[in-house]
């Protein structure tokens, strides 16, 4: 079931990041992907909802400045907690996120406040290479905790480039 999940919400993302208008690529990215804007319908098919916050960097409209922060602390990366530019593998840190929990029973960032949660966040390189914590995920479901690993990674560029990487790693 949780592979499933993993499945289903990579390839929504997949979809929400090449959505395209007028043309070129929208830039799409929902920038608050959490358990709570996640359902599962009776079929146990998968939506991720709430796209409030959202951005199109590709389509006019409202938007973010840089160095404003939107979103939840516990679930955002730390790009995003810093108020820089995000793109879609920012979206898949997110999903890094919630697998874990999900997988775990957890939250990965839990501090004692938002912004002890946003340090965290900004600290996740030293989390990870506690081998520990990725490797509960291994014991419960082989092979998550190098998925994972792809999705978490502090600096975006040494993440899956794409929700489609991350779909290709959860197949292996």
């Amino acid at each position: 079931a949780t592979l499933d999940l993993a499945f289903q919400l990579a390839r929504a993302l997949e979809h929400a990041h090449s959505v395209h208008a007028g043309g070129r690529s929208a830039g799409f990215v929902h920038r608050d992907l959490k358990p709570s804007n996640v359902i599962v319908d009776r079929e146990g098919r998968a939506k991720i909802t709430d796209f409030g916050i959202a951005r199109a960097r590709g389509i006019a409209g409202p938007r973010t400045d840089t160095g404003v922060t939107k979103g939840t602390p516990a679930y955002m990366s730390p790009e995003q907690a810093r108020g820089d530019a995000v793109d879609g593998r920012s979206d898949l840190f997110s999903l890094g996120v919630v697998l874990f929990q999900v997988v775990s029973g957890r939250r990965l960032f839990a501090g004692g406040s938002p912004a002890a949660t946003i340090q965290q966040v900004l600290e996740v390189d030293v989390l990870l290479a506690d081998r520990a914590v990725l490797g509960l995920l291994d014991e419960r479901l082989p092979g998550l905790g190098f998925v994972l690993r792809g999705c978490l990674q502090g600096d975006p560029d040494l993440r899956w480039g794409g929700a489609d990487e991350v779909l290709e790693a959860l197949e292996l």
